[in-house]
């Protein structure tokens, strides 16, 4: 791996050819996209910015720098610097549509982080209309910062319950595979329909996005995400177990992240004590907790503990929502155990 990156940044700097061009293009993906969605967030920022700002200064309109620019802001928690950069990626050409769609994925996102629920909705209208890469994931995702509206007008709801109600049936596979946000989009419109309600959908779907690793670059953002969790927990009058559980999770989670490592591993050992005197019937919240507490012990070195839960995440719990990804995370935290720890 350190050959590779090595041998890219050498290329990336070395001339101007097509090569070089290639090679940027992969670092930046590797460090701006792949460690969000697979990893713990910990690409290389500065390298980036370095590589962007070097093209931009000599082309200042190229359509894919200025996406890797907005991706960059995103990341580093500057949602509004993020925004002006994606809309001048968008205006910059009009022959390539499915980098407008990346841009309002992105635009989507930055809108969530700062709980702008309408203009997070009118960003997946536009791929609900436009994209065909996965109508069910955007369906739901159109459906869940609705449901995050307090202002929505009441009868705005039979929009949402009919959203929902499409998801199973715009499901797809790739090379014979489910999409495995599909999966969760569907057991969430069966839980919908079960209920008559989700509970902090959108926050949920940041979370299980790494969106958390975001937040925790802007602690304004963090705070105030914060207090909609403690909010949504305080007004849940449903008695339900899952509802609870995944409020402690994201209250712990928000507390590793503002650095009260401490008090959030209190509130994850809780959560999962909680659930051991229950049945869950979102599987998925107890090998995420156990990681979420693995990663605690791994800010506190008490590496042994961390390995530990990372284990039983992986070990003892199948066929859950989004468990690839977890793997995949898990895969990366243990990579950064000491070696006699692994």
């Amino acid at each position: 791996r350190k050959l590779g990156l090595a041998l890219l940044e050498d290329c990336s700097y070395g001339d101007h050819s097509l090569r070089a061009f290639v090679a940027q293009l992969v670092l930046l993906t590797f460090h701006t996209i792949i460690p969000y969605i697979l990893g713990l967030g910990d690409g290389d920022l500065e390298q980036t910015n370095k590589l962007v700002d070097m093209t931009l200064t000599k082309y200042p309109n190229a359509a894919l720098y200025l996406f890797f620019k907005g991706r960059s802001c995103v990341i580093q928690g500057e949602m509004v610097e993020a925004k002006g950069w994606l809309e001048r990626s968008i205006e910059s050409q009009k022959q390539w549509p499915q980098l407008h769609h990346l841009c309002f994925w992105e635009m989507f996102w930055s809108h969530c982080f700062q709980q702008q629920w309408s203009d997070a909705v009118n960003c997946m209208d536009v791929l609900c209309r436009d994209s065909k890469w996965s109508k069910a994931t955007y369906l739901y995702l159109k459906a869940a910062p609705l449901l995050m509206d307090a202002k929505r007008p009441s009868s705005q709801y039979d929009d949402i319950t009919k959203m929902i109600k499409g998801v199973p049936g715009l499901k797809i596979k790739i090379a014979g595979r489910s999409v495995p946000f599909e999966k969760f989009a569907v057991q969430r419109h069966d839980r919908f329909f079960r209920r008559g309600y989700l509970f902090l959908p959108a926050v949920e779907v940041l979370y299980m996005w790494n969106g958390f690793l975001i937040l925790a670059r802007n602690q304004s953002l963090l705070e105030e995400m914060q207090k909609t969790i403690k909010s949504a927990a305080a007004d849940d009058v449903s008695d339900d177990p899952d509802d609870h559980c995944l409020a402690e999770l994201l209250l712990g989670v928000c507390l590793r992240a503002q650095g009260r490592v401490d008090d959030g591993l209190a509130r994850l050992q809780g959560m999962l004590d909680y659930a051991a005197n229950c049945e869950l019937v979102e599987a998925y919240l107890e090998p995420y907790c156990h990681v979420e507490v693995g990663m605690c012990f791994m800010q506190l070195e008490r590496f042994a503990e961390a390995r530990k839960h990372f284990d039983i995440a992986r070990t003892n719990y199948k066929k859950y929502a989004m468990q690839s990804r977890l793997h995949f995370r898990i895969h990366a935290a243990m990579r950064m155990l000491p070696e006699k720890e692994k």
